[in-house]
């Protein structure tokens, strides 16, 4: 719910949990829209699953007003942190492993680093803590957001990468492997000699998602993920199938959301969860039958996926949104992903800036 006080005549709201969401829908979507480069991560439908089957704590959402209009919606996540004996308020966009990305929401034109501090130090003073950073697990080099900060009292590292496909020449295979197309094609040609005809399905209406999830969730259980290995998959997971489902309903209402699957005689080989805002195509999971393997059938798939996007006017790119390790045999291109310490200027943030730093010498000293 928002806060009272004097927070309209500050500028500035705070907004908790799914009741807040629900309250801020409105202005968030608003100020979405106006996004050059939107992403599903900022999307209000896609914080809103990640509160309500995800995250147990309440997030919290500082709405900062400029001119009469929403200009920032800040996501926050409280956390405490230990370091030599000290224990530290830390505040952090919201994160969890099966969110690959963290980012803000904000109109760039409007919003300057001494907004985002002051809506910090509002948030921080209203509920009374006495915090020392803002923790970015992983935030993407082409955030707004990011851009804004570099221009602080921070600390960035390249945590990992995001790959993607593009085709500015307008073929989707110029910049790609033209042996290793080749290959997957020949793997294609066995596979359909050797169990069957290959057929591949792309769902993205309400009446065919909800199946094609099932079959989805099956065969990432089929592999290392399900029972006779880590076991994390989706299906033995009633938050993550609750999670998933959610997006299904919430992104479905426009037909953003889409699940592939890749059919040998019949039988699913292969799938894919994707997200499309704009022009890009969000592949948020993967999975292929571990019986199948031989055949490539993941990279089959990625390839008549490639294949029907880029035949698409309204597509552009196709993202991973991480850059596992299969992907390098693509030889796609790559933006770095960036951990972020965003401190506090008082003494407690100089403070924790000063114990990372000693850590990393410690270890430093101790290889």
């Amino acid at each position: 719910m928002g806060q009272n006080n004097d927070n309209q005549l500050q500028g500035i709201s705070i907004y908790e949990g799914i009741e807040g969401l629900e309250a801020i829908r409105e202005s968030w979507d608003r100020l979405f829209a106006g996004l050059d480069n939107p992403t599903y991560f900022i999307d209000w439908r896609w914080m809103y699953a990640l509160q309500r089957w995800l995250i147990e704590e309440p997030l919290y959402f500082v709405v900062l007003y400029k001119h009469g209009e929403v200009a920032l919606i800040l996501p926050l996540q409280l956390k405490h942190s230990n370091g030599f004996n000290i224990r530290n308020q830390i505040i952090s966009l919201p994160a969890h492993k099966h969110s690959a990305h963290s980012d803000v929401l904000l109109n760039s034109e409007l919003i300057s680093k001494n907004d985002i501090r002051r809506a910090i130090d509002y948030f921080t003073q209203k509920k009374g803590i006495q915090w020392s950073h803002l923790l970015i697990d992983k935030i993407s080099s082409r955030s707004d957001f990011l851009k804004i900060i570099q221009k602080s009292d921070a600390h960035f590292s390249i945590k990992t990468e995001s790959a993607y496909f593009d085709w500015p020449s307008g073929r989707f295979d110029e910049k790609l492997s033209k042996k290793f197309i080749k290959n997957i094609r020949r793997l294609g040609k066995r596979a359909e000699k050797e169990k069957g005809a290959l057929e591949v399905t792309f769902a993205n209406s309400t009446d065919v998602l909800n199946q094609a999830s099932e079959t989805f969730f099956d065969i990432e259980g089929s592999g290392w993920k399900g029972e006779e290995g880590t076991c994390t998959a989706i299906k033995y997971h009633p938050e993550l199938i609750s999670f998933y489902k959610e997006l299904l309903v919430q992104f479905s209402t426009d037909r953003s959301i889409q699940i592939n699957i890749l059919n040998i005689n019949g039988q699913p080989a292969a799938g894919q969860l994707c997200i499309k805002l704009r022009s890009t195509w969000y592949i948020l999971k993967v999975a292929y039958q571990e019986s199948l393997k031989g055949y490539g059938v993941g990279n089959l798939l990625m390839l008549k996926f490639l294949e029907q996007t880029s035949t698409d006017n309204s597509t552009e790119e196709v993202n991973l949104v991480t850059a596992p390790e299969w992907a390098d045999r693509w030889h796609l291109s790559k933006r770095p992903v960036y951990f972020v310490q965003y401190y506090n200027s008082g003494a407690r943030g100089q403070l924790a800036k000063a114990l990372v730093h000693t850590k990393k010498k410690v270890r430093g000293l101790l290889k």
